[in-house]
Parts: structure tokens; sequence; C-alpha cells
């Protein structure tokens, strides 16, 4: 049967009364201080309560992303010591990941690994420089092993892990779901790991058919990695059950910055306003003079039926930021082999390049995120209005306006605190140059069109434009 990536999309578990949880053996080794910090971080709205649900409700969601707060109002949950660390004792708690040998061993590292990130996050303190964000960024994954070179033997040869990022939508058509598979599966074939979202949909989809392409190379032990953040995984994105390793950042700025750090090459899949935010971020990013050069390679793609958004995206990159910005990616239609093969020559080019520049494989300390970037963009009404959608600015610095317009969608669309203040104030209103902002409007009203702006039972814009 065919799907978007979503299971029983209107199947909601009983809830469970108590029930104790000893989230992960790594965590035995926190110390009673660091305990007592966690302890501090709890609250009945706190990030970690939010993840805790999200990751215990995981396949429990309907297409709503409200629905876990509202059918489990009541869950609690209490941090105890225990000889393995900590013990989780839930109340209330989404029963779809339970069995009768109690929380499936994968959500309990998931929940481990959103405990560390987070009690990691507590201690580090994100300072506003950019070097100290992306220190931070670079101690979140290195916790996590993330950093970590693996190398291969296969048939009397050795083969470099690469990594390369998979970027689309978290309620895909069918067919992009199918397509997101047979990408993951060849990106496993040609020994590249996915590094997504961590989410459902194209993420889920990446990260299943990747553990399928290294099973096929006799590699059964090789998953893919997801990068999430405490905002998103409790609105749209709980972690899926393909994932081998998960991270939690603290903002969406800080999780691009770790994805666009750790690959050697991207994918984007036809995706909604998040996939937009990322890849405008992404395209800043290259278009950059600081580096001019650099490699990473990027590949716009769909299958047949959804290519509809790789060429609305193109047209708006060539409407606004021009032929120049149209050679930092290429685009490719229904080919999913096509895809991996030019990723992995992409990848051997990166590590061919972070080689001669001294630089680790899996980290690329040389690419420079501008600080506008990196900063995290606060939605409001006023903020967005202030938002300069002009062509008189260098181009990277346009995209970069583009990826806070599309975070302010992204948030009006699908968190809650913010679809209640565009229903209470109004939709955001966009300023800028009228072919701007009329290009901006045609690429985001394609999306809309194809059924991948829509979120809280919502499916009218939260934006509109004063020209």
């Amino acid at each position: 049967m065919r799907t978007n990536g979503f299971h029983s999309a209107n199947r909601m578990s009983d809830p469970l009364s108590t029930t104790v949880i000893i989230p992960d053996d790594r965590l035995a080794q926190l110390e009673e201080e660091t305990i007592a910090s966690l302890q501090d971080m709890t609250g009945e709205d706190g990030d970690v309560r939010r993840s805790i649900l999200a990751i215990l409700a995981a396949q429990d969601l309907r297409h709503d992303p409200a629905c876990v707060e509202e059918n489990y109002p009541d869950f609690r949950y209490n941090i105890a010591h225990s000889p393995r660390g900590i013990a989780l004792q839930v109340e209330n708690a989404p029963g779809v990941n339970f069995r009768e040998g109690g929380l499936l061993l994968l959500r309990r590292k998931q929940i481990g690994a959103a405990i560390r990130s987070l009690i990691l996050q507590h201690q580090l303190h994100l300072n506003g420089d950019p070097q100290s964000r992306t220190q931070f960024v670079h101690r979140l994954l290195q916790e996590e092993g993330i950093l970590e070179p693996v190398e291969v033997l296969v048939d009397d040869q050795r083969h470099a892990i690469e990594n390369v990022l998979v970027w689309g939508s978290h309620k895909p058509q069918p067919e992009d779901y199918d397509y997101s598979v047979e990408i993951g599966e060849e990106c496993g074939h040609q020994f590249l790991r996915i590094v997504n979202g961590c989410g459902p949909g194209t993420m889920r989809g990446s990260s299943k058919g990747n553990g399928t392409g290294f099973r096929d190379n006799d590699l059964p032990g090789i998953g893919s990695y997801g990068y999430s953040c405490t905002e998103i995984i409790a609105a749209a994105e709980p972690p899926n059950k393909y994932l081998q390793r998960l991270v939690l950042l603290p903002t969406t700025e800080t999780r691009i910055e770790a994805f666009l750090r750790t690959s050697h090459g991207v994918a984007v899949l036809p995706g909604g306003a998040g996939t937009l935010e990322e890849f405008f971020m992404l395209l800043s990013t290259k278009l950059h003079e600081r580096n001019r050069g650099m490699p990473l390679p990027t590949i716009l793609t769909a299958p047949r039926a959804s290519q509809e958004f790789v060429t609305a995206l193109d047209t708006f990159i060539r409407e606004t930021a021009g032929p120049e910005a149209q050679k930092h990616y290429e685009t490719v239609i229904h080919d999913p082999i096509a895809v991996s093969r030019k990723l992995r020559e992409g990848a051997a080019a990166v590590r061919t390049h972070r080689e001669q520049t001294g630089q680790p494989p899996l980290w690329n300390r040389e690419l420079y995120i501008p600080p506008e970037c990196q900063e995290p963009f606060e939605t409001t009404h006023e903020s967005v209005e202030a938002l300069r959608l002009t062509a008189d600015q260098p181009v990277w610095q346009l995209m970069d306006v583009c990826r806070r317009v599309c975070k302010s969608i992204v948030r009006g669309t699908i968190i809650s605190d913010y679809v209640a203040q565009v229903r209470e104030r109004g939709r955001y209103r966009l300023r800028g140059d009228r072919n701007v902002l009329v290009a901006l409007d045609n690429l985001l009203k394609t999306l809309a069109r194809q059924g991948r702006l829509g979120g809280m039972g919502n499916e009218q814009p939260c934006y509109t434009i004063n020209q």
C-alpha cells in the first residue's frame, strides 16, 4: 500500500496510566549535579516535556500537528534517580510505542538522545557571537558521535561513508514519498549516509531506503542521522523509526548550520515552506563571496509527477537571484540513480578539498555562514513587515530575507503559538519590490496548489503581499 510516511493517520492510542522508562544506558554516567539541572528544566510546557511526548507519540500523529497536545493534555512526567542514571515516571502517556516488555528500545534511545542534547544545551548556553554558535553546534554533534569518520570494507575495497542531506516534506504526496525511499536506497548503494530532519514523510522515506541500500551492501549497522530542534519536533516532525542517531538543536538556524557543516552534498526534494527555508539558507551561504569555489553539490530533484516544484523553485531563483545563482545547483527529474551518482562524485570532490585544506572529513570548518543567517529570527507581525524583499542588496542577503519569510510561514502554519498570533492579528504582511514579491507569491501559490503549505487544519496562507 502506498503511503506518504504517516501511519494510521486517524489512530490515537489509549493513554497509559503510569509507567517507568529507563531512557538510555548512556545516561547512567550523569552526575548528581547534572540530574538536578535536568530537573530544573522540567515544566508543564517545557522543551523536555514536549520532546518526550513527541517521541512517545511518534507514529500516532494525525495530519493536524496539534493533536498530540490535544489528545494527551494530562501527560505528566517526573525525573527520578536510578542505578542506571535517571528514570522517567510518566503518566497518561501515548501507548503506541509500548509493548509487553515496556517502551520500544528504539524510542528509549531517542528519548535518551533528546535528553542528552537538552542537557548539553542547558550547560553550554547559546551565546550571540558567530564563533560561539558554531562551537556550540560542533559540541552537540560531537557528543552524539556524529563527527566520527566511518570506513567500511566491501569486496576488499575500503569505502569512506559520506554524509548527504535529503530535504523535503513531512507530509509529501505518495509519489514523493516513494521517490524519497528510492533516493535513500540508491545513496546507500553508493556508501552515502542520509542526514535529514528526522521526522515523517520524505525524512522517513529516505531513512528507510538508506537502511535498505546499506543492507544490500551487507552493512546492516549503518543508518541515517536526524537533526531536529525543540520547536519542530513537537509541532510536526517526531523522529521516525529508521534513524540511527538523533540530535536536538535549539533553533532552526543552528539546525541548518549543523546540516551544512556535516554534509558532502544536498538533495532537495519537493517540500513546503520549511524546505524553502533550508534551501534559501544553503543558497545564501553558497552565494557569499567568502565561500566562492568551495564545493558542495546541490541537486533539486523530484519524481515526474512533482516536477512542477523544481520548475517553480528554479524559476523563482532565476527571477530574483539571477542566472549566476542557478549555477550553484542542478536539477534532476525522476532519476534516483543519477542523483546518487552525482552526489557520490560530488562527495569525493568535497573530501579531496577538505583533505587539501586540512579540514576534518565530517565537519566543514572552512564554511563561512554569515552572522545574519546564524541569528535566530524572532517572528512577530512587526519583524516580518520590517523585512526588505528588495533587489537593491547582495543576492545572498536577499536569499536570507526569503529564508526568514519562509521560517515565519512555517511558524504561522504549524506552530500553535504563532497560528494563534495570526488568527488574532491577521496575516503577516510582506513588503518589498513588486517583482520580488510577485515571484515569491507565485512560488508559494504553486506550493499551496500542490497541498504543501497546509497545517493546523487551515489551508489559507498566513501571509499577504503589500506592494
